[in-house]
């Protein structure tokens, strides 16, 4: 299963537990040309590949705070990712990131928000949950929600697919003693999963365009993805439809 930070409550994003995930995304296919359109490539300053991310709006990406890097750049309306290897193809480049402080020991607070220098024209964006007080939980019981990322198709030494990689998953019952406090949740099953090929990627309940969770970093063990909820932007306690302008207070 999927390691994943809950995004819940509504612009409380996230801070979690320790929880690794792997390389890749295990029991996926090609996404269709329409799904999945909000996921962002995040790569370095030398076109590396770094991590997946979410578009919130036209300015901030929500992506994990291990995937931060020098010269952080991230590709937006990518489905194959060879394309920008074309001079055509031009990145936006990163303003300011904020994050509520991760610890790289412990893998809390795995979380992050990038702005971007200038505006996606036109994005495609993912919302995050629409109540503005009474926050839900927890992910939906029973619904599938899709993860996307270009993690590697199967084991470390399987080379990483250029087109976009989708699967559904749903939640799942977290094992006793694997580093899962109550604030964290599990999805996935052990033949449908991801990995750290797509940490910063988004689970996403698709009948809403509602993101839940971010695919986060922590140890390997059973194969499960966690998420995790806290209340780091519960300082700009706003509703959904407030989301860009809130956002923009931000340097």
């Amino acid at each position: 299963m999927v390691r994943i930070l809950l995004l819940l409550p509504l612009l409380g994003l996230a801070g979690s537990n320790p929880v690794e995930v792997n390389e890749t995304i295990i029991g996926g296919r090609d996404c269709k040309p329409h799904e999945a359109q909000y996921q962002v490539y995040v790569t370095d300053g030398e076109d590396r590949s770094v991590c997946g991310g979410s578009l919130l709006s036209s300015s901030w990406v929500l992506t994990a705070a291990h995937c931060d890097s020098p010269c952080l750049k991230v590709y937006v309306n990518i489905h194959d990712r060879d394309v920008i290897k074309h001079k055509d193809v031009q990145p936006f480049y990163v303003k300011s990131k904020t994050d509520p402080g991760y610890n790289q020991k412990t893998k809390v607070n795995d979380i992050m928000l990038i702005k971007l220098k200038k505006k996606v024209p036109s994005p495609k964006i993912v919302k995050l949950p629409t109540e503005c007080r009474n926050y839900p939980d927890k992910a939906p019981e029973g619904k599938d929600l899709l993860l996307s990322g270009w993690g590697r198709l199967q084991g470390e030494n399987k080379a990483k697919p250029s087109k976009l990689q989708c699967v559904k998953i749903q939640k799942a019952k977290c094992p006793e003693g694997s580093f899962v406090t109550s604030d964290t949740f599990c999805a996935g099953t052990g033949n449908q999963k991801s990995s750290s090929g797509d940490s910063g990627g988004g689970l996403v309940l698709t009948e809403k365009n509602e993101v839940y969770g971010v695919v986060k970093a922590g140890w390997p063990s059973d194969g499960l993805d966690r998420l995790t909820r806290s209340s780091w932007l519960s300082s700009h306690d706003k509703c959904r439809s407030k989301w860009d302008t809130t956002l923009d207070k931000h340097p």
